[in-house]
């Protein structure tokens, strides 16, 4: 079953025009196993404000479901973060390797987008300091910039 998981996730990072690659000094992602109960589901962050206008990124969802709303209608429970290139202003991963779970390439498959890698760190990794350059580009809309994946599930 572990294999059939593990070719299932290939393809489709396969079809989102990612390269998987057998060595990780290659790679930009690093994609790691699901851990049981560490599941951020229904959190919300507001990731960006201009004036009385705040840019609410809904955890796990595409950034085209993204929603400019005003400061004051903004859930309570919001994280507060300014996303940037290379992550949130904290910690950063000096390798500069994105570690995500599993489920990042899995809900990039569902929504045909590819998902907010900072919604998909794996526990205890941190965004890079400076996305990694990809081998190769491809035409995605979102601002992932995503070339290649190291399958380690």
């Amino acid at each position: 079953e572990l294999l059939f998981v593990k070719i299932k996730l290939m393809g489709a990072a396969k079809r989102h025009r990612a390269y998987v690659v057998p060595r990780v000094e290659r790679a930009t992602h690093l994609v790691l196993p699901e851990q049981p109960g560490k599941d951020p589901d229904g959190t919300d962050a507001a990731v960006e404000q201009r004036g009385d206008m705040v840019r609410v990124h809904w955890k796990r969802l595409p950034e085209s479901h993204d929603d400019w709303m005003m400061r004051d209608a903004v859930p309570s429970d919001a994280e507060w973060r300014l996303r940037s290139k290379g992550g949130d202003g904290g910690a950063t991963s000096p390798s500069g390797l994105w570690r995500v779970t599993a489920r990042w390439i899995s809900d990039t498959a569902e929504f045909n987008e590819w998902m907010v890698e900072d919604d998909y760190l794996a526990p205890g990794a941190t965004a890079p300091a400076v996305p990694p350059t990809p081998h190769v580009g491809h035409a995605s809309s979102s601002s992932a910039a995503v070339a290649a994946a190291a399958a380690a599930v």
